[in-house]
């Protein structure tokens, strides 16, 4: 009897200990599971909150926001697209991106399968209002993968600002050409009547003067005044020639009667001959056809590069190549000078030298450009482009 008490008590206080220790671990797994539904519950209450926040950026972002499906269908809209649009947010639900403009359906339509998932796609589009209005927006699309069918984000931004301001510039670019022009056309009226005044006065009593120095030459008696009268002369003869180059400085002749390619070789062979610098004019296309206030501003440009690969390059040979395109004309002044660092004379760079930033200007008042390219001791290339569209009243 002793040992089945004996046995039966060590039973028992095994159940018991056993009875604890079970207890033990329901308490440890209640205490991880209410630790568990605490966190959970946290999280949860955190990612509302974050919900919340990213609802209201996404609905009061300042561009339209708008989800759909590859059949363009809307899911998912933000507050400002429906503001924008003149829409409530469960009438652009039931519509699609096409209805509201936001995109082309005949440009995309047969292509969100293959929609590039790695970057956005942007493209220009128009918006149209409910009431029949309409505004261009700039529209970035973007790929959300999501099972079983993809999603397409599209943020659409209102550039009515940017575009009225993008006509407003074209139209201030129109005007500052034409008045480019007809600046142009007027110091090239003034430069011509003051060349017209040199040739008519100054060149004629030159003329007469040497007419009459000559016949007194012819009288004098003594060596002495034939001297003198020989030196006055080749002084007159001397004066002559000046006055000749500046009336063609002013107002060549050849670029009124035979246009602008016939007038820049006259300005290589003057320069061959007075300055031993050779100098070839290269040109190709129908150059009389370009507009006279362009002619005239090429013109004066060209010879100034001519003279600075001249002055400033010391350069012995020089190549002009004029290529005048269907829309366009381009000139290229090519030496073989000392060069300089032209990496340091930016598109915008006020510290360029006066005359190639006088040139640089008066391309640009005409929607053209200057290139720069130069090597010390390699030598230099200039060309200015320009856009031209053919004058029929200058053809022949």
């Amino acid at each position: 009897m002793t040992g089945h008490r004996l046995y039966f008590e060590f039973i028992a206080k095994v159940e018991m200990e056993d009875r604890e220790l079970l207890q033990r671990e329901l308490d440890r797994e209640r205490r991880a599971r209410m630790e568990a539904e605490r966190l959970l519950e946290e999280k949860s209450s955190e990612l509302h909150a974050a919900n919340q926040r990213l609802r209201r950026l996404y609905d009061y972002a300042a561009d339209a926001i708008f989800v759909h499906d590859a059949r363009g269908k809307i899911v998912d809209v933000n507050r400002t697209a429906c503001e924008h649009l003149g829409y409530d947010r469960d009438e652009l639900l039931a519509m699609t991106i096409y209805d509201t403009g936001t995109l082309p359906q005949q440009d995309l339509n047969h292509q969100w399968n293959d929609f590039p998932s790695d970057r956005p796609v942007q493209l220009d589009s128009v918006h149209h209002r409910r009431d029949g209005s309409t505004f261009p927006v700039e529209v970035r699309i973007a790929r959300m993968e999501q099972n079983p069918m993809p999603l397409f984000l599209a943020i659409a931004r209102d550039v009515s600002v940017r575009s009225r301001q993008r006509l407003q510039l074209e139209a201030s670019r129109r005007r500052l050409r034409k008045l480019a022009s007809q600046v142009t056309l007027t110091e090239a009226k003034e430069r011509q009547q003051l060349a017209q005044v040199l040739h008519d006065t100054i060149g004629h009593d030159l003329a007469v003067v040497r007419m009459h120095v000559k016949k007194l030459n012819k009288l004098a008696s003594g060596e002495r005044e034939q001297a003198h009268c020989e030196s006055a002369v080749r002084l007159i003869e001397d004066v002559v020639k000046r006055v000749r180059r500046v009336t063609f400085d002013l107002s060549p002749a050849t670029l009124f009667e035979l246009g602008l390619s016939a007038a820049v070789n006259v300005v290589a062979r003057v320069v061959a001959e007075e300055h031993e610098t050779a100098c070839e004019v290269e040109a190709e296309g129908n150059w009389r056809t370009v507009p006279r206030n362009l002619e005239i501003l090429l013109f004066y440009a060209t010879r100034e590069l001519i003279h600075n690969a001249i002055k400033h390059a010391s350069a012995s040979k020089i190549d002009v190549r004029m290529d005048r395109r269907e829309h366009s004309v381009s000139i290229s002044v090519i030496d073989d000078g000392v060069g300089f660092l032209s990496d340091k004379i930016g598109p915008d760079d006020d510290s360029a030298p006066f005359g190639l930033f006088c040139i640089r200007e008066r391309l640009a008042g005409l929607g053209g450009e200057l290139q720069i390219s130069s090597e010390l001791q390699l030598g230099t290339s200039v060309t200015m482009r320009v856009p031209c569209e053919p004058s029929e009243e200058l053809t022949k």
